[in-house]
């Protein structure tokens, strides 16, 4: 038997039998063989869905590639988009079946879904396609546009899709009423299907505190939307700023605290305050309830607060200059320092001197007032006018030494005080060098005072102190000393003895009389040692000289 198979043949069996008479002739002898003819596999074809059919996002979805026929059975491949995406698959008998199951995404809309099938016997790779038609809705609406405004502005707003198949359409809602003839406009997305925008303009009505835009997008084709919310807060100037704590005028104490309060209320939003001190700018403590806002300031008074201007401004977005109040602080201030000048600097004997008092700024103006001895020089002045006679000699007499006169006078000084000056003219005696002299200034309302002292440098040349004898007597053989004593301004005196207006005394080698400054010792008197010895004492002011009798007595 000659056969030239075909597929026809596969699967055939041919049957040879032998047929004889001994054999019974229902059962022949026989032999059989199939047939198993190697041919390409059948077209494969996608059960599970039509060309054109819409399917949803989120639907399950299976697809059955098959393919009749083939020896050996065809292998089937599934592709997405070219890419491999299932190899799995069986056979039964000459039927090959690859199930490809998924849920469906957007970005599976327009995708190109193909089944291969191939064996050894194909010349050429067979396959069947689908493109497949997803239906999604956006999954949001993003509205964008000004979050503040003012009455009578015209805001304008747009919301926009995201990717939805079949195009979504917009709805609009202004507050609470619905947007007709809204014009949109629809482009295709990169990622498949239809992004939409809508553009509007909504008026800032008055008596609202805000614009309220709700977009919907909506896909007409599924019961599913998106919605999106935007606020335009309708911006509205604060109420003017209101500065409690202080009434103007009223004294504050250096050292104490005061506390200002500002507030302001309404606005849209509401105001931000802000406290400067004389333009600058400084930090408080804020505090918003429903309709208004507190900022409050807590002061430790000082000198830099009198007459310094604290203002508070309120402002929010719908004012362009800011709203304020000012408050203008009146602090009393007792002076930091105070020095004493002496004119001419150099004191001496018979000149007149003024002694000047400068006290630093004050508020209100410092009193000052000077101190000899523990006794105010003014009131010395003033009690020598009204005192007995004999009372009035001995003031008089004072006055005449320590008080020639006085002057008051004062300016304006740093933060707003007052700078005051107090002279005392005086007529220069010696006996005043070294006297202290005081100068107190007292801020009268606080109760502070500072004083500041100076000693009088009075400049005079060098006397003696009268010596208890002017003429000393020795014994021959025996030591003798003489003792002076000599003051002077300034103390560096220089001194120097001479012996009868003659030879100057000078200590040399071992001497027997030796001078030391205003003190003279003779070791050992001698007879010749008897005369007029004089002391003179020099200073850069001048001199003084005293005579001193020594006596000798003999043994």
């Amino acid at each position: 038997l000659h056969l030239r198979p075909t597929a026809e043949d596969d699967y055939i069996d041919y049957t040879c039998q032998a047929r004889h008479q001994a054999i019974p002739e229902d059962r022949p002898m026989q032999a059989t063989v199939q047939l198993s003819v190697l041919y390409p596999p059948g077209v494969p074809y996608i059960d599970g869905y039509n060309p054109g059919e819409a399917i949803r996002r989120g639907q399950h979805v299976k697809l059955a590639c098959r393919s009749r026929g083939g020896n050996p059975p065809a292998q089937l491949i599934w592709y997405k988009n070219g890419n491999q995406a299932r190899m799995a698959y069986r056979t039964t008998d000459r039927l090959s079946e690859n199930i490809y199951s998924f849920v469906a995404e957007a970005t599976d809309n327009k995708a190109r879904l193909r089944c291969e099938a191939n064996n050894i016997m194909a010349t050429k790779i067979l396959k069947a396609e689908i493109t497949l038609n997803v239906l999604f809705a956006p999954t949001q609406v993003i509205v964008s546009g000004p979050s503040e405004a003012r009455i009578g502005d015209n805001v304008p707003l747009q919301c926009q899709t995201t990717a939805s198949n079949p195009a979504a359409e917009i709805k609009w809602i202004v507050n609470g009423k619905q947007v007709v003839n809204a014009s949109s406009k629809v482009v295709a997305s990169p990622e498949g299907g239809w992004v939409t925008t809508s553009n509007i303009t909504a008026t800032v009505e008055a008596n609202k505190r805000s614009l309220i835009a709700i977009c919907h997008g909506v896909n007409m084709q599924l019961p599913e939307n998106v919605q999106s919310t935007h606020t335009v807060n309708v911006l509205l100037p604060p109420g003017p700023p209101i500065i409690s704590g202080y009434t103007e005028g009223s004294i504050i104490a250096e050292g104490s605290k005061q506390k200002l309060m500002c507030i302001s209320s309404g606005g849209n939003p509401l105001a931000t305050l802000v406290w400067y001190k004389n333009d600058k700018k400084i930090k408080s403590v804020s505090k918003t309830t429903d309709q208004s806002v507190s900022a409050e300031l807590s002061i430790l008074a000082n000198v830099t607060d009198n007459q310094a201007q604290y203002r508070c401004e309120a402002h929010n977005s719908a004012t362009e200059i800011p709203l304020f109040e000012t408050k203008v602080l009146t602090v009393h201030f007792a002076p930091e320092t105070a020095k004493i000048r002496i004119e001419p600097a150099e004191l001496r004997p018979g000149i007149e001197a003024t002694l000047i008092c400068d006290s630093s700024s004050s508020n209100p103006p410092a009193k000052l007032a000077w101190r000899h001895e523990g006794t105010v020089l003014e009131e010395q002045a003033r009690l020598s006018l009204r005192s007995p006679k004999w009372e009035s000699n001995i003031m008089a007499s004072v006055r005449s030494r320590l008080l020639a006169g006085t002057n008051n006078s004062s300016k304006a000084g740093l933060w707003g005080g007052t700078v005051s000056s107090l002279e005392l003219k005086l007529n220069i005696t010696q006996d005043m060098d070294g006297h202290v002299y005081t100068c107190q200034s007292t801020n009268e309302m606080l109760q502070r005072s500072i004083n500041v002292a100076v000693n009088l440098p009075v400049l005079y040349e060098p006397q003696f102190s009268p010596p208890a004898e002017t003429t000393v007597s020795g014994v021959e053989g025996a030591p003798l000393t003489v003792a002076l004593v000599a003051t002077g301004n300034p103390s560096s005196i220089a001194y120097t003895w001479t012996k009868d207006g003659g030879q100057r005394i000078v200590s040399s080698g071992v001497p027997r009389i030796v001078s030391e400054g205003p003190i003279l010792n003779i070791t050992k008197l001698r007879r010749t040692d008897a005369g007029v010895y004089t002391c003179e004492a020099v200073n850069s002011q001048g001199s003084a000289m005293i005579n001193i009798t020594v006596q000798v007595k003999c043994k």
